[in-house]
This record gives structure tokens, C-alpha cells and sequence, in this order.
């Protein structure tokens, strides 16, 4: 009898230390997750991007050794292109525009609004995809931080 309590109870221990095992190696895991997401988050590009649209266009921006004085200048020049353009396509549709009748100028307005719409749905949709996706990313991360590191063998 004294033997039988013996024996059940050395099988308990190693049932014990073996599940502590799998829970330290699962918190250790955890933790190796948790810094490397927070490192991910938290890590910013080395150079930021120039914004809007005035950045060095190709093939100039494959260079290597411009200096920042043709840099700057380059990005003038493209910027000033880009301000002349923009003037003259606005020209261009007023001349266009002058040409028109009441009722086409009416129905071009209507084709610009359903544009406009169509181009704000498509963003919105795109928008949501991206989150959702994203939301997945994360929901399949969150499950592989859950997961246990080891599993469990067979015969106890």
C-alpha cells in the first residue's frame, strides 16, 4: 500500500516539472514576442521620405553621388515643372471649357462628381482592406504567441 503512494505520487512530480517546463518556455516565448512587436512598432525608417509630390524623379534618383546642393536644386526644378503643369492643364481646360455648350458643361460637372465618388468609394474600400488585413496579420500573431512551445509526449 505504502509503495503504491509512492510510486503515484513520483508520477505526479514528473507531471508537475514537465508542465512547468512547457509554462516557463510559453512566458519566455510570449516575452520574446512581445519585445520583438514592440521593437517592430516603435522602429523609425532612417531617412524620411521627402513629402508631397517634390522628391528627385528617376533616373536622377538613382545617382549616388549627388551632392545635397544638386539635390536641392533638382527638387526646385521638378517642383517648379510640376507648378507650370498645373497651370497649364488648368489653362487648358478653361480654353476646353469656354468651347462648351451650358448643357455639357452641366453634364461634365455630373461625370466629375461621379468620378469623385467612385474615386472616394475605391479609397474607402481599399482603406478597409487594408485594416482588415492587418487584422488578420495581428489575430494570426496573437495565435502564434498562444500556441505551446512543446507538446506533449504521449506516455505519462
Amino acid at each position: 500500500m505504502l509503495l503504491g503512494l509512492f510510486i503515484q505520487r513520483k508520477g505526479n512530480v514528473m507531471f508537475n516539472v514537465r508542465n512547468c517546463l512547457i509554462g516557463f518556455a510559453c512566458a519566455g516565448l510570449l516575452a520574446v514576442a512581445v519585445v520583438a512587436i514592440a521593437q517592430e512598432a516603435t522602429t523609425q525608417p532612417a531617412e524620411p521620405k521627402p513629402s508631397g509630390r517634390s522628391h528627385i524623379i528617376a533616373p536622377f534618383n538613382k545617382l549616388t553621388d549627388l551632392t545635397d546642393e544638386q539635390k536641392a536644386k533638382i527638387r526646385d526644378i521638378h517642383t517648379e515643372t510640376l507648378e507650370q503643369e498645373k497651370l497649364l492643364l488648368q489653362k487648358e481646360f478653361d480654353q476646353i471649357n469656354a468651347v462648351l455648350t451650358d448643357d455639357q458643361k452641366k453634364e461634365l460637372a455630373d461625370i466629375e462628381a461621379r468620378s469623385a465618388a467612385e474615386r472616394k468609394a475605391s479609397m474607402e474600400e481599399r482603406r478597409a482592406q487594408r485594416e482588415e488585413q492587418r487584422a488578420q496579420e495581428l489575430k494570426q500573431q496573437a495565435e502564434g504567441m498562444g500556441a505551446p512551445a512543446t507538446q506533449p509526449s504521449g506516455g505519462q
